[in-house]
C-alpha cells in the first residue's frame, strides 16, 4: 500500500458507456479530473466482456471510484495490486468526524453509509489489515452490491472499517490467497481465502473469462490512467508482450504464488553501469516509489552524482547534472526489458517539501531519486514510479505476469479479451529459470563499500504459457 499521501479532490467530468452484441467486448470508461493537495512525503518507512475503468493519478497513489449499495454510494479507493481486500470506511466511524487519525473527509467521498442501503448485510467475520506504511483498518466483513465502471456485481463481500488511519479505503485486487483473513496453517499446504475478492468474483459471475487485469498508469504528468479487467488494450503498449512467472515467496505455506512478485535480474544505466541481481520484487500500484537492496540504490545514486541524505533517507542531487550523465534506467525481468527515463525517477525537492505543486524537475532543481532502501527482502517493491513505464498484465489464473513498454497515447483503444491466456504474448527468455539471491550484504553510504550477493538456482517446475511444464534440471 502507498505510504505517500498527496491528496487530490477528484471529480468525474465525463462518463461513456460502450456495449455491443454478446459476442463482442463490452466495457465502461470514466474520465476523471484531478486537483492537488500536498501532504508530508517524509512519513514512509518503508463471456467476451471486459470491465474498463480509469484511475486518477494522485501523484503518489492511484484512485478508482466504486459505487456501493442500493442506491449506489460512490466512494473513492486507493487501487492496490499489492493487497487483496476491498475495504471502505463506515460512515459511523468516529474518525470521520475529523477529530483523529488525520482523515480528511472534505476532499473526496471515502465513507459508506450502510444504514441507507437496502441490500447491505453484515457477516459475523472480523476484519483487520495492516500495511507496510503503518496504516491499518479494522471492522467486519459485509456483503452488498457494487458498481465498478458500470458493471454491476451483486452480493460482493468486502470489509466495512469502523477504525483505521488511512486516507481512503483500499481496493486490493491481488490473489485471494493474500487476503488479510487467509489462514496460514503449518499443517495445511496452502492459505485459505475467506471469500472471493472482486476480481475473482467477476470471473465467478461470468463478467470476465479470466481473472486477469491490465494496468496502464500513463505518464507522470497525465491526469488519468486505466485498469481493464478481463482484457488488454494493445494501443497502450509497444513491442512484444513478454510473460514472466510470479514467484512463490511463501513456498512453505502455499503451492502457488500468493503475491504479484516477479524476478528482477538486473538494472543497467545507459552504458555506464550494470548491476546484476536475482531478487523477487512486488509489482505494487499502492506504493509510490520503489524499494531495493541498499547496494543497488547506492550504486545508482552514486552513478548519477547524488548523495545520500540521512534526513529524508533518499539520494538527493542536482537534476540537470544527473540527466547529463544518464538518460535511461533499464530493468531486466527474466530477459524481458523495460526502459524507464531517469527524469521520471527524479522528484523535485521543492515538491517533496510542500513548496510546489509540480513534482517534475526543472533546470538545476535539487531532486530526490524515487528509489528507497529496503531493509528486508519482503520489502523489495517496484511501485508507481517504475510501473508507469510498463503496460502491466496480471494473469492471476495462470500465475504469470505480462509486461511490455508502455505507450503514452490517446489513440483509439484496441481492446482484446483474455479468454484463457494473455493474447499475443510470448514467454520471456528466462521464463523457466528461477535464480534467487540467498543473501545480500548491506551497503555503507559512508564508506561506499558492499559485498556481492550469492545466488542459488531453484530447481522446480514452472508452468509455461502453453500449459506444458519445463524443469530447470
Amino acid at each position: 500500500m502507498n505510504c505517500y499521501t498527496a491528496l487530490l479532490c477528484l471529480s468525474m467530468i465525463a462518463v461513456r458507456a460502450v456495449s455491443a452484441a454478446s459476442v463482442k467486448p463490452k466495457y465502461v470508461e470514466f474520465d476523471i479530473a484531478r486537483y492537488f493537495k500536498q501532504e508530508d512525503l517524509h512519513s514512509c518507512p518503508s463471456s467476451n466482456s471486459a470491465v474498463n475503468s480509469s484511475v486518477a493519478n494522485r501523484d503518489y497513489y492511484y484512485q478508482i471510484t466504486i459505487g456501493i449499495g442500493t442506491p449506489p454510494q460512490f466512494v473513492d479507493f486507493t487501487l492496490d495490486t499489492g493487497s487483496s481486500d476491498l475495504w471502505v470506511f463506515s460512515a459511523d466511524n468516529p474518525a470521520l468526524l475529523g477529530t483523529k487519525n488525520g482523515i480528511n473527509t472534505e476532499s473526496s467521498a471515502i465513507a459508506f453509509n450502510s444504514n441507507i442501503s437496502s441490500t447491505f448485510h453484515k457477516l459475523d467475520v472480523p476484519f483487520e489489515i495492516y500495511y507496510g506504511d503503518r496504516t491499518y483498518a479494522a471492522g467486519s466483513l459485509v456483503t452488498d452490491n457494487l458498481d465498478i465502471g458500470g458493471m454491476k456485481i451483486n452480493n460482493a463481500t468486502f470489509a466495512l472499517a469502523t477504525t483505521g488511519n488511512s486516507s481512503t479505503g483500499v481496493f486490493g485486487i491481488g490473489f485471494t490467497q493474500n487476503e488479510s483473513e487467509a489462514k496460514y496453517k503449518e499443517s495445511e499446504s496452502s492459505p485459505h481465502p475467506t471469500y472471493l475478492n472482486v476480481p475473482a468474483l467477476m470471473k465467478h459471475e461470468g463478467l470476465i473469462h479470466s481473472n486477469t487485469y491490465s494496468l496502464w498508469l500513463n505518464d507522470v504528468k497525465a491526469n488519468i490512467g486505466s485498469i481493464l479487467f478481463g482484457a488488454v488494450d494493445r494501443s497502450k503498449y509497444c513491442g512484444q508482450m513478454m510473460l514472466v512467472p510470479f514467484y512463490n515467496n511463501y513456498q512453505n505455506y502455499s503451492e502457488h504464488p500468493t503475491q504479484a512478485r516477479i524476478m528482477l535480474n538486473g538494472i543497467k544505466l545507459d552504458n555506464e553501469l550494470q548491476i546484476d541481481m536475482n531478487i523477487a520484487v512486488l509489482i505494487d500500484s499502492g506504493t509510490s516509489l520503489a524499494y531495493l537492496p541498499e547496494y543497488v540504490v547506492a550504486s545508482i545514486g552514486s552513478q548519477i552524482g547524488f548523495e545520500y541524505d540521512y534526513v529524508t533517507q533518499f539520494y538527493i542531487g542536482n537534476a540537470t547534472a544527473a540527466l547529463k550523465k544518464i538518460n535511461t534506467v533499464q530493468l531486466n525481468f527474466s530477459g524481458a526489458v523495460i526502459n524507464v527515463a531517469l527524469k521520471d525517477l527524479l522528484i523535485s525537492l521543492s515538491y517533496v517539501e510542500g513548496l510546489s505543486d509540480d513534482m517534475t524537475v526543472g533546470p538545476n532543481d535539487i531532486a530526490m531519486l524515487a528509489l528507497g532502501i529496503a531493509k528486508e527482502e519482503y520489502q523489495y517493491i517496484l511501485g508507481d514510479a517504475f510501473m508507469r513505464s510498463m503496460y502491466a498484465v496480471f494473469d492471476l489464473d495462470n500465475y504469470q505476469f505480462g509486461l511490455a513498454q508502455a505507450k503514452y497515447t490517446s489513440a483509439k483503444p484496441d481492446i482484446v479479451p483474455v479468454i484463457a491466456s494473455i493474447p499475443n504474448a510470448i514467454a520471456a527468455p528466462g521464463y523457466a529459470n528461477t535464480i534467487v539471491d540467498t543473501f545480500m550484504t548491506a551497503y555503507d553510504p559512508k564508506s561506499k563499500t558492499h559485498s556481492p550477493s550469492t545466488s542459488t538456482l531453484v530447481n522446480r517446475p514452472m508452468q509455461t504459457p502453453n500449459g506444458m511444464f519445463n524443469s530447470t534440471q
